[in-house]
């Protein structure tokens, strides 16, 4: 189902199928309501995805783990080696003695 812009910001849930999973979990259904904070909440998250694809001409199946690169005019995936490397370089940020493990100690996989 489409719906406009205007509309998608109003959302309060949202649901996410995974239709493979490394648990062998297939079609597994997740579904997450709005926390309220303005960068963490994942209702907005996902909206802000469904706003980047339908910005950039995405097809209709298009994962969201797609993103559009304005300077090379084409799609990438977003692989879990980018997750680790980002996550990583948040735990760089946050100060990793503070937070009591290293960065060596993050991969994707671990989420």
């Amino acid at each position: 189902m489409n719906c406009g812009l205007a509309d998608l910001d109003t959302a309060d849930f949202c649901s996410l199928t995974f239709s493979t999973q490394k648990n062998g979990v297939k079609n597994e259904k997740i579904g997450h309501v709005r926390s309220g904070h303005h960068l963490c909440c994942p209702v907005a998250a996902i909206i802000r995805r469904v706003k980047h694809l339908r910005a950039n001409n995405a097809l209709p199946d298009t994962p969201l783990s797609m993103y559009f690169g304005t300077t090379s005019n084409q799609w990438f995936k977003i692989t879990s080696k980018d997750i680790t490397a980002n996550l990583r370089q948040a735990v760089i940020v946050l100060n990793p003695t503070a937070l009591g493990f290293e960065t060596k100690d993050i991969e994707a996989r671990s989420l």
